[in-house]
């Protein structure tokens, strides 16, 4: 793995500069087909399978570089399944792709995130200061 920290944590084995440091090229330069898919998705599965089995979240959403390229989902929801071996029946073919889903704000969603926290601490300040009489 890539992963300065922790060598072979997700982090290291699946993002971007993993990707790039394993087949030497980044992720929008391998063709769809590419075998890079199948052992992201099977990375990717592995975490949703013990989110799933320990957290039971509503919903798992994926977001940033490498889940930009539109072949990681199926693979990520067949192999999902294949790992969970119909151990949660309702989890299955009709349901994954509900369950285990993009980011709806694709790559913009750190931006807006960060933005939204910064507008939060900014109204957040100013209250504080009005409330103190040092406000505007």
């Amino acid at each position: 793995g890539c992963c300065p920290f922790h060598g072979n944590c997700l982090e290291g084995l699946a993002s971007g500069p993993a990707i790039r440091k394993r087949w030497g090229l980044a992720g929008e330069e391998l063709v769809p087909n590419h075998p890079a898919w199948e052992l992201e998705a099977h990375y990717l599965a592995r975490l949703c399978v013990n989110l799933t089995c320990c957290y039971a979240p509503e919903k798992i959403i994926f977001g940033g570089g490498v889940m930009q390229q539109k072949q990681i989902f199926p693979a990520l929801h067949k192999e999902f399944l294949t790992l969970m071996a119909g151990y949660m029946p309702a989890l299955n073919d009709r349901t994954v792709g509900r369950y285990i889903v993009p980011a709806a704000l694709g790559g913009d969603a750190a931006t807006r995130g960060g933005l939204i926290m910064a507008q939060q601490l900014y109204a957040r300040r100013n209250e504080t200061s009005i409330s103190a009489g040092t406000g505007p």
